[in-house]
């Protein structure tokens, strides 16, 4: 399960996300949806360890992700789509041959 809680990320003067908060249930489906600069790419970013947040947290399985390496976290499963042609080159190796 990934849990989200109080998740902010700026851009200098531009907040991008403030205080987001969610669970993922490991076996279910999640979808994030909203319009044209919500958020949901900087979101999916954050949760992989692309982009470091101002405040909150993202938890694997009871594991914080902040401060883990990009590639550590796609080892673990967590490869959003969204984070494509921005992740490393080894994250995407490591994504693509992801289970």
């Amino acid at each position: 399960m990934i849990v989200v809680e109080g998740l902010s990320v700026s851009f200098g003067a531009v907040q991008a996300l403030r205080d987001v908060s969610f669970e993922a249930q490991t076996g279910k489906i999640t979808a994030v949806l909203g319009s044209n600069g919500a958020g949901k790419t900087t979101l999916l970013r954050t949760i992989s360890g692309l982009k470091e947040p101002a405040s909150g947290s993202v938890m694997l399985n009871e594991r914080s992700l902040l401060h883990v390496k990009p590639e550590n976290i796609a080892r673990l499963g967590v490869c959003p789509r969204a984070v494509g042609s921005s992740a490393s080159s080894r994250s995407r190796r490591t994504c693509a041959s992801a289970p």
